[in-house]
């Protein structure tokens, strides 16, 4: 890398190594989930607040406003997008990964006819 610091290029390459490995990146797959499923149960619990009554999800609003005002928002949904794509990625990453180092399947349990 042009102009990179050693320190930068020793972090890319420890980057790289960790995704390169099968562990790393279930490791990925794992908490951009936990994240995305944060996001789910957090949206869900707000919402819900609307049977709490008028004031309670009208301090929810508030509090989604004022926190997230300056660019708060904008911070949110980029790392939510990250966070779907990563996830997204490195699954199929796995699966092709996991798919080449077995190319032909597991036997097939086959019912057999009773009387």
């Amino acid at each position: 890398m042009m102009g990179a610091t050693p320190h930068m290029s020793a972090v890319f390459d420890s980057f790289s190594r960790f995704y390169a490995s099968s562990i790393g990146k279930k490791i990925l797959v794992a908490l951009t989930g936990l994240v995305l499923i944060g996001f789910v149960f957090g949206h869900l619990v707000g919402n819900l607040l609307i049977f709490a009554g008028q004031d309670a999800i009208n301090e929810y609003g508030h509090l989604l406003q004022t926190a997230l005002h300056g660019g708060g928002v904008w911070i949110a949904r980029i790392g939510l997008l990250a966070a779907v794509l990563i996830h997204v990625v490195a699954t199929v990453s796995l699966t092709k990964q996991n798919n080449a180092a077995r190319p032909d399947k597991y036997g097939q349990h086959k019912a057999q006819v009773s009387s």
